[in-house]
């Protein structure tokens, strides 16, 4: 073929179906036969439709593919695919003055500008500290380093633990708590049992408020080292660790 055929130059100056991705051409066409058979050919084009009906059907579409779900159950088509014949219906049905447009009143017409300004203003203002989305396609990351968070978080509060226990011994001696340890981690939990699973007040003592809360504190933090410890050991996902809970 000639470089100069004529056919290829008038060719290529009129819309193209060669930029149309086929299998998704072929999609979209049973997504339309599938309206066809429901609801009769064409028949948009014989009664109309109001924008706000297939605005709402696209964007529920869209919404359950973004939440996750890729196939609607209805037809058992994409969703994304079942989208696109909405608009290709909305879309014909304005070139064939056959919309009844319920659309709201228009907006300012450089809002979206401005949003966009905003949208820069806030990248700007976190791009140096901005983290990685968590995904799906990153799921394993982001597990994992959610349990060396949480577990940094929790051996942070460890010194706190350990001065309550200091102070435990200082003043009922060193029968009264235990270190860690199986001994320890029972009488904890019967304690923590009997007193509604709140902390084991009786154990603070009322001569100074000062340990008091420290004490109180060392024991919440074991409480929760423990049990942190125990979901990160077993692949569980640990709770959230709420620094400021003990800071008194």
């Amino acid at each position: 073929m000639k470089p100069s055929n004529p056919k290829d130059i008038v060719g290529s100056r009129k819309p193209p179906l060669s930029t149309i991705p086929p299998p998704v051409l072929f999609e979209l066409g049973n997504a339309m036969l599938e309206g066809h058979l429901k609801y009769g050919g064409h028949n948009w084009r014989a009664m109309g439709i109001r924008s706000s009906v297939y605005y709402d059907a696209c964007m529920r579409h869209l919404a359950a593919w973004w939440a996750g779900e890729d196939i609607d159950p209805d037809s058992g088509m994409s969703h994304i695919v079942k989208a696109i014949a909405g608009l290709v219906i909305l879309r014909d049905a304005q070139i064939n003055d056959k919309v009844n447009d319920d659309r709201p009143p228009k907006s300012p017409p450089d809002w979206m500008n401005e949003a966009k300004k905003r949208t820069l203003e806030v990248v700007d203002r976190y791009e140096s500290v901005a983290r990685q989305p968590f995904t799906e396609s990153n799921r394993e990351e982001w597990d994992q380093d959610e349990a060396e968070e949480i577990s940094s978080e929790v051996e942070s509060e460890l010194p706190a633990y350990q001065e309550g226990c200091q102070l435990l011994d200082d003043s009922f001696g060193p029968q009264a708590m235990p270190s860690l340890g199986p001994c320890f981690e029972e009488r904890f939990d019967n304690i923590h049992d009997e007193n509604g699973g709140k902390p084991p007040e009786f154990f603070v003592p009322d001569r100074d408020e000062a340990a008091a809360r420290r004490i109180e504190a060392g024991l919440r933090a074991l409480a929760r080292f423990q049990e942190q410890a125990r979901k990160i050991h077993t692949g569980e996902t640990p709770d959230a660790v709420d620094l400021d809970d003990d800071q008194s």
